[in-house]
């Protein structure tokens, strides 16, 4: 394997994480008599402030519900969570409360925690762009008529 190649191979592992387009995360996933219900979170670990959740909901043949009065939050929310620690929240569906599902909520995260994709190739690429200027310092100094 070829250094580009395998360069290629390891950028396109590590942006896999940032490409990737679902739901979010799953925290709950529920069976009553006529309904599956799956909730998802947006940003996964939630973390203080906004929280999105996502609810898909299919009938008993597997079919997504879209009516607008069984779908809880109107298929999509939003929670503002204010602090860290131990947050429970209860939805209804089709007017029937359903049972209340609990997250952990972290504090707040740094810019570099983030961003850590970005930070990475940051430094990544200043570190071999001096290697590669170091290089061809030493190649210019050892074979100067090239």
């Amino acid at each position: 394997m070829t250094p580009r190649r395998f360069i290629l191979l390891i950028t396109t592992i590590l942006l896999c994480d940032i490409g990737l387009a679902d739901n979010g995360h799953l925290i709950s996933m529920t069976k009553t008599d006529t309904y599956n219900v799956a909730v998802f979170a947006q940003p996964w670990p939630a973390r203080v402030g906004k929280l999105q959740l996502q609810f898909i909901i299919t009938d008993a043949d597997g079919n997504i519900v879209r009516d607008q009065s069984i779908l809880p939050l109107r298929n999509r929310g939003f929670l503002e969570l204010e602090t860290p620690g131990p947050f429970s929240f209860s939805y209804t569906l089709a007017g029937n409360l359903q049972p209340p599902i609990s997250i952990d909520v972290l504090p707040k995260a740094s810019i570099f925690l983030t961003y850590w994709q970005i930070w990475f190739f940051l430094i990544f690429g200043l570190i071999f762009i001096i290697l590669r200027e170091k290089l061809a310092k030493i190649h210019a100094r050892r074979y100067p008529s090239l």
